[in-house]
């Protein structure tokens, strides 16, 4: 997973990729996410995890391990650690505990430290994660359930 987010950061960042090797990105609305939820759960994804974004500074990822969901925020950019902030307050204010873990990334911004994920347990209900997602993209970025989001990676 950790590789795979930072080129897709590094990509969106300085939009490193050619006419010849642009690959079009699945675009979902948020409504829609529910069928990769199941998925994700079921381990029919080339990946544990996917993520949803709008541009590099706003991408939610949907984990499931330990038979649970969780809900990320990586820092890779110095523009995020705004956001992260309000991702916190976000989880905090719907009744998360936010954690803070790293996938062992390197950001793109001036650190000794690998880039810092924020984290929430959302639980084993698919609809509890769903609901928890649709909270935290509305407070923390403005969307709503139609908003389109292209699938990363």
């Amino acid at each position: 997973m950790k590789l795979y987010i930072s080129i897709f950061l590094l990509i969106l960042n300085n939009n490193i990729f050619s006419q010849n090797h642009l690959v079009m990105a699945q675009k979902i609305k948020y409504s829609d996410s529910r069928t990769l939820l199941d998925k994700l759960e079921n381990n029919q994804l080339e990946y544990d995890f996917f993520g949803l974004s709008k541009n590099p500074t706003d991408c939610i990822y949907f984990v499931y391990e330990y038979n649970s969901f969780f809900i990320d925020f990586e820092v890779m950019i110095e523009e995020q650690k705004v956001i992260a902030e309000k991702f916190k307050k976000a989880c905090e204010d719907i009744g998360y505990e936010v954690s803070k873990i790293t996938y062992g990334n390197k950001p793109f911004y001036t650190s000794e430290l690998n880039a810092p994920v924020y984290r929430i347990k959302a639980g084993q209900s698919k609809e509890k994660v769903y609901e928890a997602g649709l909270k935290i993209i509305y407070l923390v970025f403005g969307y709503n359930s139609d908003t389109v989001f292209e699938v990363v990676p």
